[in-house]
Protein backbone atom coordinates (compact mmCIF):
# COMPACT_ATOMS: atom_id res chain seq x y z
CA UNK A 1 0.00 0.00 0.00
CA UNK A 2 0.91 3.77 -0.41
CA UNK A 3 0.83 6.56 1.91
CA UNK A 4 -2.14 8.12 4.00
CA UNK A 5 -1.24 11.23 4.66
CA UNK A 6 -3.66 14.21 5.48
CA UNK A 7 -3.58 17.14 7.00
CA UNK A 8 -6.15 19.10 8.89
CA UNK A 9 -8.53 22.25 10.02
CA UNK A 10 -11.58 23.16 12.14
CA UNK A 11 -15.10 24.31 11.60
CA UNK A 12 -15.50 27.97 12.85
CA UNK A 13 -19.69 28.36 14.12
CA UNK A 14 -20.79 31.74 13.98
CA UNK A 15 -24.06 32.40 15.58
CA UNK A 16 -26.59 35.74 15.52
CA UNK A 17 -27.15 37.33 18.87
CA UNK A 18 -30.32 39.14 19.91
CA UNK A 19 -30.37 42.95 20.92
CA UNK A 20 -29.16 41.46 24.22
CA UNK A 21 -25.64 39.90 24.15
CA UNK A 22 -25.07 37.55 27.39
CA UNK A 23 -21.22 36.25 27.69
CA UNK A 24 -21.19 32.39 26.99
CA UNK A 25 -20.39 29.82 29.69
CA UNK A 26 -16.73 29.80 30.84
CA UNK A 27 -16.34 25.68 29.35
CA UNK A 28 -17.74 27.25 25.83
CA UNK A 29 -15.54 30.64 25.66
CA UNK A 30 -12.92 27.90 26.92
CA UNK A 31 -13.63 25.37 24.33
CA UNK A 32 -13.89 28.03 21.14
CA UNK A 33 -10.11 29.53 22.08
CA UNK A 34 -8.67 25.96 22.03
CA UNK A 35 -10.09 25.72 18.44
CA UNK A 36 -7.29 24.97 15.81
CA UNK A 37 -6.84 27.24 12.95
CA UNK A 38 -5.10 24.29 10.76
CA UNK A 39 -4.27 25.51 7.31
CA UNK A 40 -2.19 23.70 4.72
CA UNK A 41 0.66 26.05 5.73
CA UNK A 42 1.01 25.20 9.39
CA UNK A 43 0.49 21.71 8.20
CA UNK A 44 3.42 21.50 5.91
CA UNK A 45 6.89 19.20 6.98
CA UNK A 46 7.66 15.50 7.05
CA UNK A 47 5.54 13.11 8.98
CA UNK A 48 6.20 9.56 9.62
CA UNK A 49 2.97 7.44 8.74
CA UNK A 50 1.26 3.82 10.39
CA UNK A 51 -1.22 2.08 8.55
CA UNK A 52 -3.45 -0.36 11.22
CA UNK A 53 -5.73 -3.28 10.39
CA UNK A 54 -9.40 -1.26 10.80
CA UNK A 55 -10.16 -3.37 13.83
CA UNK A 56 -7.40 -4.78 16.35
CA UNK A 57 -3.45 -3.18 16.37
CA UNK A 58 -2.49 -5.15 13.31
CA UNK A 59 0.31 -2.95 11.42
CA UNK A 60 -0.03 -3.03 7.53
CA UNK A 61 2.48 -0.65 6.47
CA UNK A 62 4.45 2.26 7.37
CA UNK A 63 6.01 4.85 5.77
CA UNK A 64 6.94 8.99 5.34
CA UNK A 65 5.42 11.84 3.62
CA UNK A 66 6.13 15.56 2.93
CA UNK A 67 3.19 17.95 2.76
CA UNK A 68 3.76 21.57 1.08
CA UNK A 69 1.96 24.88 1.72
CA UNK A 70 -0.47 24.24 -0.94
CA UNK A 71 -2.03 21.16 0.01
CA UNK A 72 0.21 19.01 -2.39
CA UNK A 73 2.49 16.04 -1.03
CA UNK A 74 4.20 12.85 -1.63
CA UNK A 75 4.55 9.66 0.41
CA UNK A 76 6.58 6.47 0.38
CA UNK A 77 5.81 3.61 1.80
CA UNK A 78 8.73 2.03 3.67
CA UNK A 79 8.53 -1.70 2.04
CA UNK A 80 9.10 0.13 -1.40
CA UNK A 81 11.31 3.32 -0.30
CA UNK A 82 11.88 3.85 -4.09
CA UNK A 83 8.27 4.15 -5.18
CA UNK A 84 6.55 7.52 -4.37
CA UNK A 85 3.03 8.33 -4.38
CA UNK A 86 1.68 12.43 -5.19
CA UNK A 87 -1.37 13.66 -3.45
CA UNK A 88 -3.65 17.04 -3.04
CA UNK A 89 -5.39 17.82 -0.33
CA UNK A 90 -8.10 19.90 0.77
CA UNK A 91 -9.76 21.04 3.84
CA UNK A 92 -13.47 20.70 4.02
CA UNK A 93 -15.89 20.71 7.09
CA UNK A 94 -13.32 20.69 9.86
CA UNK A 95 -11.71 18.04 7.78
CA UNK A 96 -8.82 17.20 5.73
CA UNK A 97 -9.38 15.10 2.81
CA UNK A 98 -5.69 13.61 1.14
CA UNK A 99 -6.29 11.97 -2.34
CA UNK A 100 -3.03 10.20 -4.19
CA UNK A 101 -2.89 10.21 -7.96
CA UNK A 102 -3.55 6.87 -9.73
CA UNK A 103 -0.39 4.14 -9.31
CA UNK A 104 0.10 1.16 -9.81
CA UNK A 105 0.20 -1.17 -6.11
CA UNK A 106 2.22 -4.27 -6.46
CA UNK A 107 0.50 -6.04 -3.49
CA UNK A 108 -3.02 -5.64 -5.48
CA UNK A 109 -4.15 -8.55 -8.28
CA UNK A 110 -3.28 -7.75 -11.25
CA UNK A 111 -6.65 -7.70 -12.98
CA UNK A 112 -7.35 -4.70 -10.18
CA UNK A 113 -5.93 -2.22 -12.44
CA UNK A 114 -4.33 1.21 -10.88
CA UNK A 115 -5.51 2.45 -7.61
CA UNK A 116 -5.50 4.90 -5.17
CA UNK A 117 -5.87 6.13 -1.89
CA UNK A 118 -8.06 8.46 0.13
CA UNK A 119 -7.45 9.64 3.82
CA UNK A 120 -10.04 11.62 5.42
CA UNK A 121 -9.42 13.23 9.55
CA UNK A 122 -10.32 15.57 11.59
CA UNK A 123 -8.19 18.34 11.35
CA UNK A 124 -5.25 18.58 13.89
CA UNK A 125 -4.66 19.94 16.78
CA UNK A 126 -1.35 19.25 17.84
CA UNK A 127 1.87 17.24 15.38
CA UNK A 128 -0.53 14.40 13.79
CA UNK A 129 -3.62 13.40 13.03
CA UNK A 130 -5.42 10.28 12.67
CA UNK A 131 -8.30 9.00 10.05
CA UNK A 132 -9.51 6.51 7.88
CA UNK A 133 -8.09 5.71 4.31
CA UNK A 134 -9.50 3.50 1.61
CA UNK A 135 -8.11 2.05 -1.07
CA UNK A 136 -10.51 1.92 -4.32
CA UNK A 137 -9.89 0.98 -7.75
CA UNK A 138 -9.38 4.06 -10.71
CA UNK A 139 -11.44 2.61 -12.63
CA UNK A 140 -14.23 1.89 -9.90
CA UNK A 141 -13.65 4.80 -7.42
CA UNK A 142 -17.12 3.99 -5.11
CA UNK A 143 -15.27 0.48 -4.54
CA UNK A 144 -13.47 0.05 -1.58
CA UNK A 145 -10.58 -2.71 -1.97
CA UNK A 146 -8.59 -1.75 1.64
CA UNK A 147 -10.31 0.22 4.24
CA UNK A 148 -7.99 1.25 7.37
CA UNK A 149 -6.71 3.30 10.35
CA UNK A 150 -3.63 5.78 9.48
CA UNK A 151 -1.80 7.73 12.48
CA UNK A 152 0.69 10.68 11.31
CA UNK A 153 3.07 11.82 13.56
CA UNK A 154 5.18 15.41 12.56
CA UNK A 155 9.00 15.06 12.63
Amino acid sequence: MKQWTALFALVALTSACAAKEEAPAADTATAMAAAPTATFESMAGDYTWTMKAEVGDSVLGTGSSRSEADGTGYSVNNARPTDTTRFTGKIEGGNLISESAPYTDPAMPKDVGQVMWRVVAPLPTGTGLSGIVTVSPVSKPDSVLVRARVETTKK
